[in-house]
């Protein structure tokens, strides 16, 4: 678990590509940290429902 003491950026979604475009940093024990990161959806979320039948 992470106890960030400050928190700061942005992000953007981009619809066509189905991305998440992040940019922010933080401080954590004395220790400033900077992020850049892309989450990529792989697959429509209604394929990884899955259901069974007794």
């Amino acid at each position: 678990m992470c106890n960030a003491n400050s928190v700061s950026g942005s992000g953007t979604y981009d619809p066509i590509a189905k991305s998440f475009y992040l940019n922010y940093k933080y401080t954590n024990a004395a220790k400033n940290y900077s992020v850049m990161d892309t989450l990529i959806l792989r697959q429509a979320p209604e394929l990884d429902l899955r259901f069974e039948t007794w």
